[in-house]
């Protein structure tokens, strides 16, 4: 077990959020974290399938949404009952390859081996934060920036829960989580039948979620008529 640190080379990457240019050991400091038993921290941020386990990754995705070389979609983490399925979203297929490419072409990481007890490897890392002050943890120590970050992972949280239906749709499908309906592989006409009326259940949702909110009786018709949509379908395959 230890305590891992991940650095940024370029500090203005991250606008608005500022990053410490000096002195020079807190130089482009970001965040710090502790490592679990038989956990690999490069692969639970860096070498993973996605961002629903990594509140490093969530971060980064957020602030840098709209600023790499494709917008990155934020999708639910999974489709059960849990508001977590949202805050701890993670985002569509290529938008992850590009988040992950980005953090190794610009993030350095150092690492530090304690010998000692989970606890005490605990008090060690909360140490560190307060002194060093990273900008993306969010918690154990009084971060002015933690509002800003804060806000915009709630927005993507917000985008997330706001396709619960167009990726419920998906993932009944087996495509969960492509970033496109296209590439479903129909057998049949019928099966591309069933694909566009899931685009159109899924542009009517909208369109109620807009008016009407996300309580609705309307919303909830328009789910049942998903599950039979993809039932029906399902059965006789696509």
């Amino acid at each position: 077990m230890g305590v891992y640190a991940f650095f940024l080379d370029d500090p203005s990457a991250l606008s608005p959020i500022q990053v410490p240019s000096k002195p020079l050991f807190r130089q482009g400091l970001i965040y710090i974290g502790m490592t679990r038993p038989n956990h690999d921290f490069k692969r639970d941020h860096i070498d993973c399938c996605d961002s629903g386990g990594s509140t490093l990754r969530r971060s980064l995705g957020a602030i840098l949404r709209d600023k790499l070389d494709r917008p990155l979609t934020p999708l639910p983490r999974n489709y059960g009952r849990s508001q977590k399925d949202f805050s701890n979203y993670i985002f569509d297929e290529d938008a992850e390859k590009v988040l992950t490419a980005w953090m190794k072409q610009h993030l350095t990481m150092s690492f530090v081996n304690i010998d000692a007890d989970k606890r005490t490897v605990r008090t060690q890392e909360t140490t560190l934060i307060k002194e060093l002050e990273p900008p993306l943890n969010l918690t154990d120590w009084d971060n002015p920036q933690a509002r800003i970050i804060k806000a915009l992972r709630s927005q993507c949280a917000d985008l997330a829960r706001g396709d619960e239906v167009y990726h419920y749709f998906r993932s009944q499908l087996g495509i969960w989580p492509d970033s496109s309906l296209s590439r479903v592989p129909c057998k049949s006409e019928r099966g591309e039948k069933c694909v566009e009326a899931i685009d159109a259940a899924c542009r009517v949702w909208k369109l109620v979620r807009a008016v009407l909110g996300d309580d609705s009786n309307e919303k909830k018709q328009i789910l049942e008529m998903a599950r039979a949509i993809v039932k029906a379908y399902g059965e006789q395959g696509l």
